[in-house]
């Protein structure tokens, strides 16, 4: 009987030794599973947040160019308004000249 003990508790501890590999096997396989879904999900976070860097980016691009065509417009239209009023100007400054040179040419 004692034999026959022994074979079942050496069974019993193979069927152990067994499950015990088979759930450190499972235990495994969990844990690269949730490694890989926690890499996917943050490639996945990364690609979005670089897209919505770039579309902030262009968007500010886009407001940097709109702002340098307004101030190329108002520098434009300000230069073209100096540039009226020096010609309105032109005639009495011409006046001027002349005058100073006529009047005080002799020295």
């Amino acid at each position: 009987m004692s034999i026959e003990l022994l074979t079942k508790v050496e069974k019993a501890e193979a069927e152990a030794e067994e499950i015990r590999a088979a759930a450190a096997r499972e235990a495994r396989d969990m844990l690269k599973g949730a490694e890989e879904a926690v890499l996917a999900e943050s490639r996945a976070a990364s690609l979005a947040h670089r897209e919505l860097v770039t579309q902030a980016l262009e968007q500010a691009k886009l407001d940097v160019e709109q702002e340098i065509q307004r101030t190329e417009k108002q520098q434009t239209s300000e230069r073209a308004a100096q540039r009226e009023q020096a010609m309105a100007r032109i005639d009495r400054a011409a006046a001027i000249i002349f005058e100073r040179v006529v009047n005080d040419g002799h020295r």
